[in-house]
This record gives structure tokens, sequence and C-alpha cells, in this order.
């Protein structure tokens, strides 16, 4: 199913984003059960740049494309900007509203950019349910009663949904800011408590949420007041082969240079986190080379630190400043910097005073680690007493270079040795136990593929330095010609008088041949059957696509003699990873 994108994605060029089958999986299967009533209101709890927006955004997406007329979308990203009730209140109203005929009347436009209170009444004049609860909105702004404005918004989702037999999904992203940027009056200096309207929403089955935030520990004080209310889903980093298939993506989409054993490098030095994996490929590291393991950790190392100004770095830092800086307590940073190093293990209050000759009193003591995990600095341990690091590769990093020279007294190129030491123990771990250096399958084979292939566009190469030469003298020639970049490389499929075929990989040029591509991973032999299908669909294709249409088939595997001749005789060129370039 292609996506339709109504609800223009953070994430930039929709290509960017793959993997997250699991969660998608999760969340899709959630969304058929509140069809049937029975999907509980969701806390998605993910810290700042794992791709927690990418993933709900895309979800918004996708059930706007199913267009199921029962199952209506609603993304609301709450507003880190200072509001009154009464102006927050007709902000949200409008947005819900606007989403809603959005994707009624299939109107992008209405997601992307809200109407105003007259435009909806407009569009709602034959609709009585929706036309009064407009009216009833207006009458408490002209009458500016914010507390009933309020009420009547927040609850809008359930009242519509209920009164008109659907269901209405909300998607409220950074939903702990309810809590700090909206005010009573503009002048008031303390924000209003708004999480605990959805003490009672949060129950609806006809118009659940989805709540998500960056701040872990924020969020997780909200939801515990709302005690079985909201189940809570932790978004984790991505699985080892989606991880890889991010790397191939992103360097054909920003058009960069990897190699097999650079891309698995890079996959599991940036901790198959896709925000550093994209960093990476955005960075401003010169002279950058991401085609050796040493390239990659030269940018990490670039990216991961405060004083080059590294993305990574400032972002983590943002993190730091809030809390760490905030406390201006050295104690705070020596905890962070002792636990990280024990980040999968438990140490309880009295092991960090003694370990670290603390002076502070058991309630100071523990009042700093609760900021802490509040701040997500630290994590809770399994008891409430103990506590440890994030197990973040990618934070401790950040952290080490930025306060190690100063808790410690450390060189800081001392500490870069130190992480490199690291990272090297890492990738003999890589070699040795996964051994993931030439096993590709699945959808990393077939990313890996539209990599190739968008690069050998790019770069204009010859088809001989791509595929296997003839092997019987009067089999067709290998065409001479360079083929040229490529506007689209993907999945396609093609439908003609009832008939359907998918493709593997469809490139297609602007200037030049496309190339119709069928990829074969690596777990298995390429069976007969496989061939014969390619064979039978170029065939169907022929008569439709332009006359220099390339066929190619790909297999991770050596080809059998057998099958390279019966591809031949049908025109179709061949290659497997030994003849395309590493």
């Amino acid at each position: 199913m292609e996506v339709e994108i109504a609800l223009k994605e953070e994430i930039g060029n929709p290509e960017l984003f793959v993997g997250r089958q699991k969660e998608m999986d999760y969340f899709l299967n959630w969304m058929d059960k509140v069809k049937r009533q029975i999907g509980w209101s969701t806390a998605v709890l993910a810290r700042r740049r794992k791709g927690k927006t990418a993933l709900l955004q895309r979800l918004f997406n996708i059930v706007y494309t199913r267009n199921d007329p029962q199952l209506i979308p609603f993304y609301f990203r709450i507003p880190e900007v200072k509001n009154t009730l009464l102006d927050f209140s007709e902000i949200f109203y409008r947005a819900l509203l606007s989403a809603y005929f959005g994707f009624k009347t299939r109107t992008v436009v209405y997601i992307n950019q809200p109407l105003s209170l007259g435009q909806l009444a407009e569009l709602a004049a034959d609709d009585r349910i929706i036309s009064e609860d407009i009216k009833t909105m207006k009458d408490y702004l002209n009458e500016r009663r914010q507390s009933n404005c309020w009420q009547h918004a927040s609850h809008a989702g359930h009242r519509i949904a209920s009164l008109k037999d659907e269901r209405i999904v909300q998607i409220l992203d950074e939903f702990q800011f309810l809590d700090r940027f909206t005010y009573f009056n503009q002048s008031d200096s303390e924000p209003m408590i708004l999480t605990g309207t959805y003490q009672y929403m949060g129950s609806s089955k006809i118009s659940p949420q989805l709540i998500a935030g960056s701040y872990i520990g924020w969020l997780n004080r909200i939801i515990d007041k709302m005690v079985g209310r909201y189940k809570s889903y932790y978004l984790k980093n991505l699985s080892a082969d989606e991880a890889l298939t991010a790397v191939f993506n992103y360097a054909r989409v920003y058009g960069q240079d990897v190699t097999d054993e650079s891309a698995v490098w890079m996959a599991e030095a940036c901790d198959r986190d896709p925000y550093t994996i994209a960093c990476m490929f955005d960075s401003n590291f010169e002279p950058k080379d991401l085609t050796t393991p040493e390239g990659v950790s030269s940018v990490l190392d670039y990216e991961t630190s405060v004083k080059t100004d590294g993305e990574i770095a400032r972002m983590w830092y943002e993190y730091l400043a809030t809390v760490i800086e905030r406390t201006n307590d050295i104690n705070a940073k020596r905890i962070v910097l002792y636990l990280a190093k024990y980040s999968n293990e438990d140490r309880n209050r009295k092991q960090i005073a003694e370990d670290l000759n603390l002076d502070l009193t058991d309630k100071d003591l523990d009042d700093l680690l609760r900021k802490l995990v509040a701040g997500d600095i630290l994590r809770q341990g399994e008891s409430r007493w103990a506590f440890r690091g994030l197990g973040d590769p990618i934070f401790d990093m950040v952290f080490r270079k930025a306060y190690e020279p100063e808790i410690e007294q450390v060189d800081i190129d001392i500490i870069r040795k130190s992480i490199a030491g690291e990272l090297e123990a890492l990738k003999r771990d890589l070699k040795s136990e996964r051994g993931k250096m030439s096993n590709y399958r699945g959808e990393t084979a077939e990313y890996r593929m539209r990599y190739k292939i968008a690069m050998a566009g790019q770069k204009r190469r010859h088809l001989n330095d791509l595929v296997h030469p003839p092997m019987k003298r009067d089999a067709p020639k290998v065409p001479d010609l360079h083929l040229a970049p490529f506007d689209t490389v993907a999945k396609h499929t093609f439908h003609d008088n009832g008939e359907t075929i998918e493709c593997d990989l469809y490139a297609q040029a602007a200037e030049g041949p496309d190339v119709v591509v069928e990829v074969k991973d690596w777990e298995d032999k390429v069976k007969k059957d496989r061939v014969s299908a390619f064979i039978q669909a170029r065939g169907s294709l022929v008569g439709r696509l332009d006359d220099d249409t390339l066929f190619l088939f790909y297999s991770e595997q050596p080809i059998a003699d057998a099958n390279k001749v019966r591809l031949q005789e049908a025109g179709i060129l061949y290659a497997d990873r030994n003849s395309f370039p590493k």
C-alpha cells in the first residue's frame, strides 16, 4: 500500500522513514481494537529524537490512506509557546474539526492549515450535530468563558464520536507541555495544569488518545496520577536489520557512499538510533568518509563532541542544560558519570554515597537522584531506592567528553582514546558473534540494492561494471551504455487490464533507461520458479514500458548456470554481490 502523506511529516522526505514494523503492527492492531471499542488510551514514551514523532505521523498517514469512514485520525502537537486558556482552547478545537473534515472530504490542506470557526461552520452546514457544537464553542468564546471553552474543546473528540457513532483517535504529541505553556491570563506567572482534564477523557473507548512526550520522567509522573487510564509503550531503538536498512536508505537519499562493512559498523556504532544515523549523513565534519569503519568513527567522534558543535552533542546538551546545569551541582555530574559505568546494573543510595564519598544527607541525595530521573538523565532501578544509568552509549560519549575532564581531571584525548577502545571492542564482537558483514535478507537486501542501483545511476556506471557477461557466445550481449541518474528507485506495482505485477524495484530515469529489478536475498539458492516468475513478468511488461527498459535479476547468492542461460535467453541481465561495486 502506497501511503498518502496527508499530514506533512517532520522527518522531511517521506522515503527516510524505514523500519519500525513491530511498532507499526502494534499500533495498527490497536486501531482495529479502537474500532471495536476495546482500545485503551496509550502513552508512547521515548526521549527526544528517538523517532517517536516520525512513527506517530506515519501512523496518522496510514490510517488516513486506509480511509475507513468510522476511524478518523487527529494529530496535534502541544505548542511550546505561551497561550491563554481561551486562545489554546480555540486552537485545539479548530485543529480537531479541521482534521475531521480534512479526513471526511479528503482535503489535506485542512489537516496542515486549520480552518477558522467561520469556515468550519460553513463546512458543517448540513451536519446538525457539528453545527450545534461549533455554535456552542463560539458562544463560550464570545462570552470569554475560559474553563467552558477548554472543557468543550478537550471533550470534543469523545462527544462527536459518541453522537455520530464514529471513532476519533487523538494523537497528542508532547503531551507534557499541557502543564507548562497555558495560562488563565497572559499576565499570570504560573501555568495551568491541564493534563488533569484527561483524568476522565483517558478512559474513552470511542475517542482514545495516543499521548507522547520526549521527557519520559515528566510524562510518567502525569500518567501515574491517572491510574488505570493509560497504558505505556516504550519506543526502543531500531532492530539490527532495521538500523542497517536505515543506513542504506539514508545513503541513497543523501547520495553518499557507504560500503557493506561501513554500513554495518555505522548501524551498530550509532546504537541503532535513527537520529544518530541521520546525523552521520548530515554532518559537517571534514573530510567526511563514510566508506570505512574508521571514517564512520571519526564522524561519530565529531558529532558527539560539544567543542566541535556536533549536532548530537547539541541535542543532548539541551537535556543536560535543563537538569545538570540547572542544579549547578558537581555531585549530579559525578553521579551520572558513575552510573554510566554500570548502566545495566542497579546501584542503591548507600552504594552511590559510599563509592563517591558524597557529603549529602539521605534526603538530599534522594532528592537529587529523583531530579535526575525526572530529567531523563538517570533511570529508576528495580526498587524505589535503586538507580542506574541511561544505558545509552551515545549519551555516555557526549557526557564523558563534556564533564569527565572537569570531574576526573582527565585530558580529553585520553577520554577519546578510551571511547575509541570501547568501539573497537564492539567491532570485534560484531565480526565474531554476528557475522553480519556478509548477510543481507528481506527488506535489508532490498534497500541495499536500492542504494546500489541509485548510486550506479548517479555515477553513470557502465552496465559492464555491474552485471555478469553472457555465458554463451551467441547470447544477447550486455548493452553498451551508461546508466543515468534515477528520479525514483522503489517498489512498484503495475496494474493493467486486471493484471497486477509487483516488482521489487523500479528505477525510473528522466534521461536514460529505466530498470526493473528482481532482488533475491541471501538465505537460499536461487530457485527455478523465482527465475520463471521474473521471466513471465518481463514478458507481460515489455509492451507497457519504454523500449529501452532494462530488466535485472540480482541475487546475493551465486546463480546456477542453468538459470543464467534462461535469463539470458529471456533478455534479462543478471548480477550478484560479487559483480556489483562494493
